[in-house]
C-alpha cells in the first residue's frame, strides 16, 4: 500500500509541475497578445479617426495615433498610447501627446528583451498610424519598408514570444 501511495505521490508531482509549468506560458503569450492588442487600438484609432482626449480637448491627432515601444529589463515594463499632435510621426511627451490614462503595463515576470527595426536591435521606437488608411510609420518611416519585431522574455520560464509589425500590410501578429 505504501509503494502505491509513493508511486500517485511522483505522478501527482509531476503531473502538477507540466500544469504550472503550462500556465506560466500561457501567461507569456496573454501579454504578447495584450501588447499586440494595444498597438492594434492605435491602429485602430487612426483608421476611424475617432477623436481623444489629449491636453483636456477632443481632437484628432494630425499624424495619427502611435505607441512608444522601448526595450525594458527592468519589469514591470509600461507602454503608451500617444497621438502625434505635430505630425513629425513620434512621441514628444513634452507636447503633451500623451493620451490620458491609455497605458498598459506587463506583469512583473516579464521583460521585453529585444526590439529590432528592419533587423537592427534598437532600445527604442515609434510606431504611428496614419490616416486614413492607416499608413504605418515605424520610426519615422513610413515607405512600406520599415518592419519591427519585439521580443518578450519570461522571467522565470526562459521562454520567449515576439511580436510582428509589418508596415506594409500594417498586420499586427504574435509568435
Amino acid at each position: 500500500m505504501l509503494v502505491s501511495i509513493f508511486i500517485f505521490t511522483v505522478i501527482f508531482s509531476l503531473v502538477l509541475a507540466y500544469v504550472r509549468g503550462e500556465e506560466k506560458s500561457r501567461a507569456l503569450e496573454l501579454s504578447a497578445q495584450d501588447l499586440a492588442s494595444f498597438i492594434r487600438k492605435a491602429q485602430f484609432l487612426s483608421l476611424t479617426g475617432k477623436e481623444k482626449e489629449i491636453d483636456g480637448v477632443f481632437r484628432f491627432p494630425r499624424g495619427g495615433y502611435g505607441v512608444r515601444l522601448s526595450v525594458c529589463a527592468a519589469p514591470p515594463c509600461t507602454y503608451y498610447l500617444f497621438g502625434d499632435l505635430d505630425g513629425q510621426l513620434d512621441y514628444d511627451q513634452a507636447d503633451g501627446e500623451q493620451i490620458g490614462a491609455e497605458k498598459i503595463t506587463l506583469p512583473s515576470f516579464v521583460e521585453v528583451s529585444g526590439l529590432k527595426v528592419n533587423g537592427v536591435e534598437v532600445a527604442e521606437a515609434d510606431v504611428v498610424f496614419r490616416p486614413p488608411r492607416p499608413t504605418v510609420c515605424v520610426d519615422r518611416d513610413c515607405s512600406g519598408d520599415g518592419n519591427l519585431s519585439l521580443k518578450l522574455f519570461h522571467t522565470s520560464t526562459g521562454r520567449e514570444a515576439f511580436i510582428f509589425i509589418n508596415s506594409e500590410t500594417g498586420q499586427v501578429s504574435v509568435d
